[in-house]
């Protein structure tokens, strides 16, 4: 892994931004973040049409995306986001609507909404070539895309990115800063920085990045 040779310091006005699943993002865990300086909360909502949380194998409970954004602002943490998957096979156009338009009522200045894409290596990948799972449909996710993009517009949210829309001055600045080829440091499991050219990534386990940084280790674990 990357070698940790510096204290950093956070510059006055630097964007601090956790992502969160929904099940885990519980009132004493938001006040924490919001204590320690987190600035900006993102929250994998994905969908609020059950099935299609089943489908995606997502466990939350319909509202708790919603609570989640309630609990982050009590904790004092400015701009929310939530994030949404479309394409979903079995997922309708009128579940399609309900989710953004359950996610814009909520009063959030930014929505991230992603292509369900077929990764490599994954359980739905798996499914998919032997043929117990249907495949997105490109032309319903073009579909979506549009969807999504005039729905967000009635509220005030425009688009700035392929996938992001924000109110004016509420952009995410780590979602410009990938795009442009900039620096930025993700700390935690799965997290990936970028550095002068250089990328590095910690691993996936949650467990071993929390046991490494208890233990003070000079490098990320991989």
């Amino acid at each position: 892994g990357a070698q940790v040779t510096a204290t950093c310091h956070r510059a006055e006005g630097a964007e601090v931004t956790v992502e969160a699943n929904p099940e885990t993002a519980g009132v004493e865990t938001l006040a924490a973040l919001g204590d320690a300086g987190v600035t900006r909360m993102s929250i994998g909502a994905q969908s609020f049409a059950p099935h299609v949380l089943d489908a995606l194998g997502r466990w939350h409970e319909l509202d708790a995306p919603v609570r989640a954004v309630e609990a982050a602002r009590a904790a004092g943490i400015a701009q929310m986001s939530l994030d949404l998957i479309y394409g979903t096979p079995g997922e309708s156009p009128a579940d399609w609507e309900h989710s953004v338009r359950t996610a814009l009522d909520t009063g959030i200045g930014h929505l991230s909404a992603y292509a369900l894409t077929v990764e490599p290596s994954t359980q739905y990948a798996r499914r998919v070539r032997l043929g117990t799972a249907m495949a997105p449909d490109d032309d319903v996710q073009a579909e979506r895309m549009d969807q999504v993009d005039a729905w967000a517009a009635e509220v005030g949210l425009a688009r700035y990115e392929l996938s992001n829309w924000a109110r004016p001055g509420l952009e995410s600045v780590h979602n410009r800063v990938y795009w442009r080829g900039g620096d930025w440091l993700g700390i935690g499991a799965g997290a990936h920085g970028h550095w002068r050219g250089r990328r590095w990534g910690w691993g996936r386990s949650p467990e071993r990045c929390l046991r490494a940084a208890r233990n003070g280790a000079a490098t990320l674990p991989g």
